[in-house]
């Protein structure tokens, strides 16, 4: 099928942008199955996202005098249109909660049933969407998640990985800032095809491990989980693999080199090494600057 058709089916399927669409294809390697089902992973913890910034910025009534009859009109309409607009979004957390309800239900008669009537392959493969569409409803914290994508690389690849930061990647960016040093970071995506080779032959080279190791601090992290995959919207990621040099100074974090697909170690250190020359000498201000600071 074309990759037009693919994008045309999932508009239709999520009605979302042809961005949007062909960021989530990309993610599954076009697994129509695949980018649906992350589409609708995000679904509750945007939803969540939203509840918890209109419950952050509600302010406390204060007390009022009595207002004249001319002004409670108004004021009954301002409610009645908070409640209007209110309204979608109640329906839509509560719609939430049902397909989730529903989806853990077609689990379990598949788990209980199609063992004995359908294929054990097709059984293996219906059990596994419906995980990936349930484990939107599970949270798990940026550092557990960055622990967990360490050790898959570590036992799928051998030990002789980046030494990745086990924290958020926002976190990453402050111990970068703090330390002078320049954020590598690797977005993992499971579901493409190029991103075996890349982890055995690019990323897990040793001579490419020693010198990410030695020369910047490292944050990775696995897309289908909530951290990574909100980082890789902001960075606009439309390919993978991808790597990224970070480069924070005053306060600022600023993407300075990127990569998308598939790459040699040498393609990629060729990428790095121009960025660190020509961003590298803001370090060493900001290193003396802080040295004087001190010393004051």
């Amino acid at each position: 099928m074309d990759r037009n058709e693919v994008v045309s089916q999932f508009v239709s399927l999520t009605n979302c942008s042809d961005n949007e669409a062909s960021f989530y294809l990309e993610s599954a390697n076009y697994d129509l199955d695949r980018a649906v089902a992350m589409f609708y992973d995000q679904a509750p913890q945007a939803l969540q996202h939203r509840s918890t910034a209109a419950a952050t910025h509600r302010l406390p009534q204060a007390v009022a005098p009595p207002q004249s009859a001319e002004h409670r009109p108004r004021r009954q309409r301002r409610g009645l249109f908070k409640r209007l607009v209110q309204f979608p979004l109640m329906a839509l957390g509560a719609g939430v909660k049902v397909i989730v309800k529903v989806v853990r239900f077609g689990y379990s008669c598949t788990t209980s049933i199609g063992s004995r009537v359908l294929p054990q392959s097709i059984t293996r493969t219906l059990q596994g969407a419906t995980q990936m569409l349930l484990q939107g409803n599970r949270y798990e914290d940026p550092p557990q998640s960055a622990a967990t994508f360490k050790q898959m690389l570590q036992q799928r690849y051998g030990a002789n990985c980046p030494d990745f930061l086990e924290t958020s990647w926002q976190d990453a960016a402050v111990q970068a800032h703090r330390q002078h040093k320049f954020l590598f970071i690797y977005l993992h995506s499971p579901d493409h095809e190029d991103t075996d080779q890349f982890c055995r032959q690019t990323l897990c080279d040793p001579d490419f491990v020693q010198y990410v190791n030695s020369t910047f601090l490292c944050w990775g992290g696995d897309i289908r989980k909530s951290d990574p995959f909100t980082f890789s919207s902001q960075l606009l990621v439309a390919h993978y693999p991808y790597v990224a040099l970070l480069s924070g100074s005053n306060e600022r974090t600023k993407k300075v080199a990127s990569s998308e697909g598939l790459a040699t170690p040498n393609d990629i250190m060729q990428m790095l090494q121009p960025a660190v020359e020509e961003h590298g000498a803001q370090f060493v201000a900001d290193q003396a600057d802080q040295n004087e600071r001190n010393a004051c």
